[in-house]
């Protein structure tokens, strides 16, 4: 055995049942080294396992030993970037993350991410809330989730924006899986920088949510397209609309990302969302950064 798996099967022993997503593990917000190159979450009775860098124990080993708790289960290898590798069991390479009573498809084949990001729960919670009779822009939309959450709030209409038809294809079938009528999300397919004359006719917007990936190869740099995004986005909406913006980068600290959202006094901070305990990292300037922004 390279390294010593209790103290990781310890944290597995203790979560408490239940069908809701439940972070079992956030490797970046312990003081162990032994766990600091996993993330361990819990699916109802599935574990997902993410080895994001390398360890002084074995991936091996660590599936084994899962597999030995878990009937269902998938172990995501991102050790060697260039060769991401994603293994699973008791399933065909599907599951359902469970999130306040709504659910999203989950992906396991091939070395992708898994289709959901649990740590954005703080940000569906804030769409669901204000959507109501809104017209909902979703930008860097992935699979949707935030675009679902806005439906079950009851919005009047959703649009998706991303640069992936595979990622919106399961946007739709989270709006199926859901029981959520099918009219009330539409799908742009195509990069957000150069889609603004399609999306402008579907103006005004009351909510957006902006949510890129940090880097994106020839589409998107964070420290360059953001404030393109923020300026463009302020042209499509409502007077008194309200925007979620977030930023997954351990290397921007909010004093910079602040920055990018003030440029030119189009908006103004209402509130930090707050991220839940279990998803803190050590260091917390590299925590995901979630804000609400109201229009100056």
């Amino acid at each position: 055995m390279k390294g010593d798996l209790s103290s990781i099967l310890r944290e597995v022993d203790g979560c408490p049942p239940g069908e809701d997503h439940c972070r079992i593990l956030h490797g970046r917000g312990a003081t162990d080294p032994l766990l600091k190159p996993l993330t361990l979450d819990r699916y109802g009775s599935m574990v997902v396992a993410l080895v994001h860098e390398e360890a002084s124990w074995s991936v091996l080993e660590l599936e084994e030993a899962l597999r030995g708790r878990f009937s269902i289960g998938c172990v995501q290898d991102r050790s060697d970037r260039k060769k991401p590798r994603n293994t699973y069991w008791g399933c065909d390479g599907r599951g359902v993350a469970c999130e306040g009573g709504l659910k999203y498809h989950l992906q396991f084949k091939g070395g992708q991410n898994l289709g959901f990001f649990p740590d954005m729960r703080g940000g569906r919670a804030w769409v669901r809330k204000r959507a109501a009779g809104k017209r909902v822009l979703n930008l860097f939309s992935y699979t949707c989730s935030l675009g679902v959450a806005a439906v079950a709030g009851e919005a009047s209409s959703v649009l998706n924006v991303d640069l992936s038809s595979p990622s919106l294809a399961v946007g739709r079938e989270n709006l199926k899986l859901n029981g959520l009528p099918l009219s009330a999300m539409e799908y742009l397919k195509g990069n957000v920088m150069k889609s603004w004359g399609r999306i402008a006719r579907s103006v005004p917007f009351d909510v957006a949510v902006v949510d890129p990936p940090s880097f994106q190869r020839g589409s998107f740099r964070c420290e360059v397209d953001y404030p393109r995004v923020m300026r463009r986005l302020r042209e499509v909406m409502a007077p008194d609309g309200r925007v979620l913006v977030a930023l997954n980068s351990p290397h921007v600290e909010k004093e910079t990302f602040a920055s990018w959202l003030t440029l030119g006094n189009l908006y103004r901070l209402e509130e930090e969302l707050p991220l839940d305990e279990e998803f803190r990292n050590e260091d917390s300037s590299s925590d995901l950064k979630v804000w609400d922004l109201g229009l100056a």
